[in-house]
């Protein structure tokens, strides 16, 4: 446990380094926990859900990188998961670029995430798979994967070491691996309380996050203390 954290209550099972999994193994542990932690996050009610998703949302904007980006990747919450329109707002506003994921179908007929800048939260979205709010591509153009600088992460669960569970489909593990490694964007992720664990069970394709913010605290994650300032230039602009 990290310096000055509170514990992260209740204790989950014992995943993590010096367990002896296989990879089917790996994955049974993965589905137990998503079933455990949706039910976990299912405890908080929609009025608790609410007060701890507009701190969360408060958190991320006082983010000393969400600050300093200019061209930003976010999604747009849904069902339990935190509210993030009024981020998504403050981001238009503040004139970041904000970007965010659709769901298509490759040529292959595989799924990935296709990213899109949006300019209008009230026009330029529609609706998606499971009910998500996707960038209607008529309208939206697509982002340039290059430029990106950061990525705020959707997660069901998430430990201290910056170990990251999501829904079991691979979108954003997918999705990291076709951006730039020389400009590897710094992945947030907005949690509550209740999806905390002290650790969880992963593979090698899993990507950590390097920070995530709840409604109590910001957990700077062990592996990492990257932040924007310790980037390489990103889109310097020559002066005139």
């Amino acid at each position: 446990m990290l310096a000055n954290q509170k514990p992260l209550a209740p204790e989950p099972p014992s995943y993590g380094a010096g367990s002896a999994f296989t990879v089917n193994n790996i994955a049974a542990d993965k589905k137990a926990l998503r079933a455990e932690a949706k039910a976990r996050r299912a405890t908080l009610g929609v009025s608790a859900r609410a007060v701890h998703s507009a701190r969360i949302v408060s958190q991320l904007l006082e983010d000393r990188d969400v600050q300093a980006a200019q061209r930003i990747l976010a999604y747009h919450g849904f069902g339990e998961e935190i509210d993030t329109s009024k981020l998504l707002a403050a981001v238009l506003k503040s004139g970041q670029t904000l970007m965010l994921p659709r769901i298509e179908t490759t040529p292959a007929g595989a799924s990935r995430l296709q990213i899109y800048v949006v300019n209008d939260l009230s026009r330029d979205l529609r609706p998606g798979p499971w009910g998500l709010r996707e960038p209607d591509p008529a309208r939206c153009e697509p982002a340039d994967l290059s430029t990106l600088e950061l990525i705020i992460v959707p997660g069901l669960a998430f430990s201290p070491t910056g170990q990251r569970l999501g829904y079991g489909r691979g979108y954003y593990d997918r999705l990291l691996e076709r951006l730039p490694a020389e400009t590897r964007p710094i992945l947030l992720a907005g949690a509550f309380e209740t999806q905390l664990w002290t650790s969880i069970p992963t593979e090698p394709h899993d990507k950590p996050v390097d920070r995530i913010v709840t409604e109590a605290r910001q957990v700077q994650c062990v592996h990492t203390q990257r932040t924007l300032a310790h980037q390489p230039a990103l889109h310097q602009q020559d002066d005139p």
